[in-house]
């Protein structure tokens, strides 16, 4: 299927991307991630950051490398991404008791009390994001969306 696409897309102006799927795809990328962040930065977060909380809202202690894997992200990245976090007092971070070597991450009480607030954020972006779609069009996004998400995690 990949070949066929691409044997299609040689008849388009090899010297300019903005044509593209792609190139649009990256454009709303951008645009969604900046209205993200602008409607995030209203409660004290920045994009990505609502994602690690969100992942903590359950309740369970998790190690630095399951939240990480949780997140598709890399453990150095996840550590990065922490100090913030538990700077301003929204997780925390202990050794394993059982296994010293691991570090165990825990959303606190004020994590557990911005739930609604960032629920409230994620409801306003996908308002923006999809508001002026029919609910078959949302579905029909939705489904779209679900099948380029997997082309992209298939390796090449």
């Amino acid at each position: 299927m990949y070949t066929k696409y691409m044997a299609q897309q040689q008849t388009t102006s090899a010297t300019s991307i903005r044509n593209t799927t792609s190139f649009r795809f990256a454009q709303l990328a951008r645009s969604h991630r900046k209205l993200a962040d602008s409607l995030l930065s209203e409660i004290g977060l920045h994009v990505g950051q609502e994602m690690l909380l969100n992942a903590l809202w359950e309740g369970e202690s998790l190690s630095q490398s399951e939240l990480a894997e949780r997140l598709g992200i890399k453990p150095a990245t996840l550590t990065v991404s922490l100090r913030p976090l538990e700077k301003a007092g929204y997780v925390n971070r202990q050794r394993d008791p059982d296994d010293q070597r691991v570090i165990r991450v825990c959303g606190t009480s004020k994590c557990m009390a911005l739930k609604d607030a960032v629920l409230e954020v994620w409801s306003r972006l996908e308002a923006r994001t999809v508001g002026d779609l029919t609910a078959d069009e949302r579905a029909t996004l939705d489904r779209l969306l679900r099948k380029v998400s997997n082309s992209l995690q298939t390796p090449v």
